[in-house]
């Protein structure tokens, strides 16, 4: 049977609210499970981003403005208060495990600050980070995480045995192919469906490119056929819940049609 793995990033107040609500909803209706990798701590951090070394961004990318997927009220909640996830999200977090969706970690107490300082950091800094988050994962939940993603696909290979010694069984840090490969003793799942270049969330991607509902599914399709298994898709609770949901919708429609088995990844280990 051909597995499908819907992985939602969980980056921002919106995302941990409305958009989570959402999508456990959707979860509810079609009897499926997702995967959401939550950030427990801030969303932004706008030092981190000015500091941040000028690059050339990838060329082509297609990808929808912040006020596409956030309202003017969730940007002056990001600028003024800009509250830790857990506070503001729990009770999603909490519905979705109840569901059978998968819960793992995303980067460690500002999302902002992994996605553009953790280069600079040493590899005490970024065990503190990921221990932050661990713990924060333990109270709230109850137990272990299996799974870890990093902020704005930002790692190197520091990374994986610090993983590996706080307990975690996988991470999920490639995207733009589906080859998994093994890193210290840890899986690092590639996510196929992503939005490329630049590892754009799947149907914001479709919806900037302004392709059709028949035409996202035959990327799907195809991607089922060229990419190891589970084939991953990742995307964003604020939009894939929200503007995004009709795609979402389609896509839960046409695997229920096909046969195809939503899985999450802590069981494809």
């Amino acid at each position: 049977m051909t597995h499908l793995v819907l992985r939602f990033d969980v980056d921002t107040p919106r995302c941990v609210r409305a958009g989570m609500r959402a999508l456990n909803r959707l979860s509810a209706e079609y009897e499926v499970p997702f995967v959401f990798f939550v950030n427990f701590g801030r969303a932004v951090d706008l030092a981190a981003r000015r500091q941040k070394r000028p690059h050339n961004a990838p060329a082509g990318i297609s990808k929808l403005g912040t006020l596409q997927k956030q309202t003017v009220l969730d940007i002056a909640e990001l600028l003024t208060r800009n509250p830790r996830l857990i506070d503001v999200g729990a009770a999603q977090i909490e519905t979705a495990t109840a569901l059978g969706s998968e819960i793992g970690v995303h980067g460690g107490s500002n999302h902002g600050t992994w996605q553009w300082a953790y280069p600079a950091w040493d590899s005490p800094r970024i065990a503190a980070e990921i221990e932050w988050s661990t713990t924060a994962f333990r109270k709230l939940l109850g137990r272990d995480p299996a799974g870890f993603s990093s902020p704005g696909w930002v790692s190197d290979e520091r990374l994986a045995p610090l993983l590996s010694e706080a307990g975690y069984r996988y991470f999920a840090d490639i995207h733009g192919t589906g080859e998994h490969v093994g890193d210290e003793g840890l899986i690092n799942f590639a996510t196929a469906l992503t939005g490329e270049p630049g590892g754009v969330g799947f149907f914001e991607s479709c919806t900037a490119r302004r392709i059709d509902t028949a035409q996202m599914l035959d990327e799907i399709e195809s991607a089922m056929v060229e990419n190891s298994q589970p084939v991953i898709l990742y995307d964003h609770p604020c939009f894939a819940g929200l503007r995004g949901r009709p795609l979402l919708c389609a896509l839960l429609d046409h695997a229920k049609n096909k046969g195809w088995k939503l899985v999450t990844l802590a069981e494809s280990i």
